[in-house]
């Protein structure tokens, strides 16, 4: 049988969605800004894998579902706060 979750459990459970939300939206940023090109200007720098440049779709598509799950852990934050405030009603 589980036992029952704490005020401070509930707190630190959203606070740790929330930064793994903040690490994914960072590495995101950090892919978008650095390997993808901005404004017509091509891009900083280039990601290989066996000898040759990763294609751009490939890299969208990771910043893409980076920025995915840092939404989902922010919409899991606020849900799991959400029913633990409606439990102690």
């Amino acid at each position: 049988m589980a036992r029952p979750k704490t005020v401070r459990d509930v707190v630190q459970g959203t606070r740790e969605l929330r930064q793994r939300a903040a690490v994914h939206r960072m590495l995101a940023s950090y892919l978008r800004t650095r390997y993808l090109p901005r404004d017509a200007v091509a891009a900083a720098s280039q990601i290989t894998a066996d000898g040759s440049a990763v294609d751009q779709p490939v890299i969208l598509e990771i910043v893409d579902e980076l920025e995915s799950a840092a939404n989902d852990a922010i919409k899991e934050s606020e849900k799991t706060l959400n029913m633990e405030l409606a439990a102690d009603e």
